[in-house]
């Protein structure tokens, strides 16, 4: 099991998990109403507002560039429709989640919310931990392992230990997939006009190459926690993609979101 894990331990990538803190001060946090800029405007899809999940300052989550490719600097937030009705597998869903993207500012205030509004989530203050991720054990990669049974039970427990029994919250690395790792052809193929139950997914996805697959990177995973009031289908979570290039120059206006479930 040794040689197995020296190998596995190679294919690792640096993530950022947000863990769970009950220390206060910080400003990334799930949940609550957010603190935001006065240029900051509530983002609306078919004429509701969404729900906010999350706001991030990355002078305080990546402070050190331990992710290069993500910003040093900057505030995120992060919305989704309230009814939580869309998966990321029709064109359609674009706009039922938002991602807007600030310089950071003291000027900030608490926003309250829309009066439309039903669905608010508990707050909840993240820390920063870097934490090494792994590929889907669906990933070619750990497949050319060749594991039996038993290492692949000890690869699944290998995978959710270093969240320390946290939620999988996190920017970044390898996303901890509940239903395959296509997920990157999923934002490539729907992105490009197809639903993904569709008879024309296929063809599409033997029309379109698969390396345009790897444009595409993980941003941010959300997990469920009902302790904050958050599901995502059955336990399930929600991942957000951006192309590599668009994250280079900070443009989210086309991040895809995918949601799976156990």
């Amino acid at each position: 099991m040794w040689t197995l894990k020296n190998k596995v331990n190679k294919l690792a990538k640096k993530t950022i998990h947000l863990a769970r803190t009950f220390a206060c001060g910080g400003f990334t946090k799930i949940g609550g109403p957010p603190d935001v800029p006065a240029e900051f405007e509530w983002p609306v899809w078919n004429g509701k507002s969404l729900s906010f999940l999350i706001q991030l300052k990355f002078s305080e989550i990546n402070s050190k560039n331990e992710l290069p490719d993500m910003p040093t600097s900057g505030l995120m937030y992060v919305f989704y429709e309230q009814e939580k009705s869309t998966w990321g597998h029709e064109p359609t869903d674009k706009g039922s989640w938002k991602i807007l993207f600030f310089p950071e500012t003291e000027k900030l205030k608490s926003r309250r919310y829309p009066k439309d509004i039903k669905v608010r989530y508990k707050v909840c203050n993240l820390v920063p931990q870097i934490i090494n991720t792994f590929p889907d054990i669906g990933d070619e990669r750990i497949e050319g392992l060749k594991m039996n049974d038993k290492q692949d039970e000890w690869y699944y427990d290998y995978q959710q230990s270093v969240y320390n029994k946290l939620p999988f919250h996190q920017i970044g690395g390898y996303p901890y997939a509940l239903q395959g790792a296509d997920m990157d052809l999923d934002c490539e193929i729907v992105s490009n006009g197809f639903c993904k139950d569709s008879t024309e997914y296929a063809e599409a996805r033997a029309k379109i190459i698969e390396d345009n697959k790897s444009d595409w990177t993980l941003l941010l995973q959300i997990d469920s926690d009902e302790n904050y009031g958050m599901m995502w289908g059955d336990s399930g979570m929600l991942y957000f993609w951006i192309k590599k290039q668009d994250l280079k120059v900070q443009n989210f206006e086309n991040v895809w979101m995918i949601l799976q479930c156990l």
